[in-house]
C-alpha cells in the first residue's frame, strides 16, 4: 500500500504564497478583511469560497479576480482565459445589427422548419426585409 501525502489545496496553496510574498501573516489578512481565522483552517482542508470572498481576497492582494477563482476552483484556466466580450450595441452600425438580426431569424426559422441554414453572406428573407448576412445593405422586399 502506497503513503499518501497531504497536498494542500490549490487556495490555500495560493493564500500562503501572496502572504508570503507581500510579508503577511494570517492575522494580517483576517483583520482587514473581516474574514474569521477559522475559515482559513476550513481552506486548508478543501473548503470551497464564495464569489464574494474570491471578491475579498482579489481585493486584499491586489490580484486579478479571474486568479483567485481559478486558485479556488470556482472556474477553469480556460474559462478564465476566455476573452470574448459582447460587443456594446450602440457601437454597432444599423447594417451590422440588421445582419445579426437576419442571421439569427434565418437559423432559427430553418431550425423550426427543419432546413439547412442559409450559407453566410447570402441574402435572408425574414419576411417583411431582405436582410444581408454580410456587408451588404438591406433593400426593402421586392
Amino acid at each position: 500500500m502506497c503513503p499518501t501525502i497531504d497536498t494542500p489545496p490549490r487556495l490555500w496553496t495560493y493564500v500562503e504564497s501572496r502572504l508570503t510574498a507581500q510579508g503577511l501573516s494570517t492575522g494580517d489578512l483576517a483583520r482587514a478583511t473581516g474574514l474569521n481565522r477559522s475559515q482559513f483552517s476550513a481552506w486548508r482542508r478543501g473548503s470551497k469560497i464564495t464569489i464574494e470572498t474570491a471578491r475579498t481576497l482579489a481585493a486584499f492582494f491586489g490580484s486579478p479576480l479571474l486568479e483567485v477563482m481559478v486558485a479556488a476552483d470556482l472556474i477553469t484556466a480556460q474559462e478564465a482565459d476566455l476573452r470574448h466580450a459582447q460587443p456594446d450595441p450602440a457601437g454597432l452600425s444599423d447594417t451590422a445589427i440588421l445582419a445579426e438580426l437576419g442571421s439569427r431569424l434565418a437559423h432559427l426559422h430553418h431550425r423550426c422548419h427543419g432546413q439547412d441554414s442559409p450559407q453566410p453572406g447570402s441574402p435572408v428573407r425574414s419576411g417583411w426585409l431582405i436582410v444581408p448576412t454580410d456587408n451588404q445593405h438591406a433593400l426593402p422586399p421586392s
